[in-house]
């Protein structure tokens, strides 16, 4: 069985001491469930999301407007794909993952090259090109030649 750290500075964090407790529950629940990835972007149902969290479907869905309005998450229910905004940017804190590079962060080919072979198994959702596009100093080595993508802000 994995673990996840969570790092003490997330409870200390500015964006998540303004959530109410249940935004605070689901969101550490996007970060550690037996699903999440290094990367922030994976597959979750919301029928196990809902099953694992045990909030009810109002709550869940006010929570998760909450998370998205305030730039914590994307969520794409056609997919059921989340993203997790700043997860790798807190996965680079792992010296195993990143390496300094000047005053950067740098990230292994190994796990760039993981971290691209992992986006296959997202069935070409829209959120990849944010992702990529967010995380483009990264040059994670992602090539979708069967369709191009559309960002969902289009």
């Amino acid at each position: 069985m994995s673990y996840r750290r969570v790092y003490e500075s997330f409870w200390t964090d500015p964006h998540v001491l303004s959530l109410p407790s249940n935004s605070k529950y689901l969101f550490l629940y996007f970060i550690t469930n037996p699903l999440a990835h290094l990367s922030g972007i994976y597959y979750l149902p919301f029928s196990l999301l809902k099953d694992q969290s045990g909030l009810d479907l109002p709550t869940l869905n006010k929570n998760i407007a909450r998370l998205i309005d305030q730039g914590h998450i994307r969520y794409d229910r056609q997919y059921q794909v989340i993203w997790v905004i700043r997860q790798l940017k807190n996965e680079l804190e792992k010296p195993k993952l990143a390496k300094e590079k000047g005053k950067e962060k740098e990230i292994s080919d190994l796990t760039l090259k993981g971290i691209a072979y992992h986006l296959h198994s997202l069935h070409h959702c829209p959120l990849i090109y944010d992702f990529l596009q967010y995380y483009h100093r990264f040059m994670i080595p992602y090539n979708d030649n069967s369709k191009p993508l559309a960002s969902p802000s289009e």
